[in-house]
């Protein structure tokens, strides 16, 4: 019998101050749809970041007079969309660079060397190195007239 009173006790209590009760369930329900809207959508929005940086710098590198070189071991831990996005770097770096430079022999490598390919860069000018020592052995000894721009794409430095 107690129960019962906590409970039409409550449900009074609810239906008094209706108002404010459906206020506070509505506030609730809008928090928990936009956080699991930041959670689901953090990994594109992570996606979109890593697209800008590598556009904006293969663009900047496109405005450098001189040898341009892309040196990159590709983009990594995409999920399903790792080839489709490495290939379209491929075709960027086509647009903007001499010579493509990819380094280690993976999957996403190749991706990127086939969008090189079909953006137009000759296969001739684009080169393949196990290490980072290597590919800016490679960058170097290329012949550059006015001068010689090395881009080091997706944190190179640090993880390769």
């Amino acid at each position: 019998m107690m129960k019962m009173a906590k409970w039409k006790h409550l449900f009074r209590s609810m239906v008094k101050s209706g108002v404010s009760f459906v206020a506070v369930a509505v506030i609730a329900a809008v928090s928990i749809a936009i956080y699991h809207g930041f959670q689901s959508s953090a990994d594109a929005i992570e996606l979109r970041a890593d697209d800008y940086f590598n556009e904006n710098a293969l663009e900047t590198l496109a405005l450098c007079r001189g040898l341009r070189i892309a040196v990159t071991p590709g983009l990594v831990e995409l999920g399903e969309q790792e080839q489709e996005y490495n290939e379209a770097l491929g075709r960027q770096a086509a647009a903007c660079c001499h010579w493509l430079i990819t380094v280690g022999d993976q999957p996403r490598t190749e991706a990127i060397r086939q969008g090189a390919r079909e953006g137009g860069l000759h296969r001739d000018r684009i080169l393949e190195a196990k290490t980072v020592q290597q590919a800016m052995e490679l960058a170097r000894g290329l012949p550059a007239e006015e001068g010689r721009f090395v881009l080091l794409l997706n944190d190179l430095t640090d993880n390769y």
